[in-house]
């Protein structure tokens, strides 16, 4: 099985550049440009790439995409003699390589994924030529083509280019149309290799060792709290014992207390009790500040 590595979505920077118009505003009229080509020229010979990024551990599909529903993939119909090779990447060139040539991707063409032929000057396009068609009109060969680890695109400003997941995209005829739509079963000979992509059983492992350090900051926390608590309960009943009166500190209207996140109780009063046994009532107007 041939193998194809894929690179994250991130990897790649994205621009913009002057726009790039289609030379029929309808079906109608491509085909009628279709209908004078083919007069002159004979068979139509078109090419596309067929781009793949990965992101959140699923391969996606670049395309362009114009307007709200039309999409389709970078490329488009050859010179005439022209090398299919050659060709493509002319086109990708045109449509997605910046304009300075120190910062053109180094694309390489990878395989041939399949071939779609037009019988008739109509939109529908099929995988295969009918038998009782001689002379069909269209000639449609789909390619791989395999990005470099980072690069530079710029895409025209009427377009859009859009990753789209493989899982919406297959068989999904309505929207992406009968080509677009079949690439997920063409892609499923190759062994797409996601590199970069973090392994699950890691991703638990670092999440399980997160949790057992926060586990444990947050028990070393309480214990500290904790300890202050019985420290502070222990100063009071020493003094009592003694028989003498603990003397009063000076208090405010409002008392901040920040131990961690946690207030300490504030005693209004100092009470006679039992060793060991302190009672505390807290003021109302007691603030805690989880800030400090």
């Amino acid at each position: 099985m041939a193998q194809l590595a894929v690179y994250p979505v991130g990897n790649y920077t994205f621009g913009s550049k002057p726009p790039k118009f289609e030379k029929d505003s309808s079906v109608a009229t491509r085909m009628d440009r279709l209908k004078d080509k083919y007069s002159r020229e004979g068979l139509r010979r078109s090419v596309d790439a067929v781009l793949v990024v990965h992101e959140h551990g699923h391969p996606h599909l670049l395309v362009l995409q114009m307007g709200a529903s039309f999409f389709k993939l970078p490329g488009g119909r050859l010179r005439p003699g022209e090398d299919e090779t050659e060709g493509l990447l002319r086109k990708m060139t045109g449509l997605l390589a910046p304009p300075a040539d120190t910062m053109r991707p180094d694309w390489r063409v990878a395989d041939l994924l399949g071939c779609w032929w037009r019988p008739n000057f109509e939109n529908m396009m099929y995988p295969y030529c009918p038998p009782h068609i001689a002379r069909p009109k269209e000639q449609r060969r789909i390619f791989l083509v395999a990005l470099p680890e980072r690069c530079y695109l710029s895409v025209p400003k009427n377009m859009r280019l859009v990753a789209v997941p493989l899982f919406e995209v297959y068989d999904n005829i309505a929207r992406y149309g009968p080509v677009i739509s079949a690439i997920p079963a063409l892609l499923s000979r190759f062994n797409l290799s996601l590199v970069g992509r973090a392994v699950p059983s890691l991703v638990a492992g670092l999440a399980a060792a997160q949790a057992v350090a926060q586990q444990a900051v947050a028990q070393q926390q309480q214990q500290q709290q904790q300890q202050q608590l019985v420290q502070y309960g222990q100063q009071q009943p020493t003094a009592a014992g003694a028989g003498q009166q603990a003397p009063l500190q000076p208090q405010k209207a409002g008392i901040t207390v920040s131990l961690s996140g946690v207030a300490a109780p504030q005693p209004q009063q100092q009470q006679q009790a039992q060793p060991m046994q302190t009672h505390y009532q807290q003021d109302d107007d007691l603030l805690v500040d989880f800030d400090a």
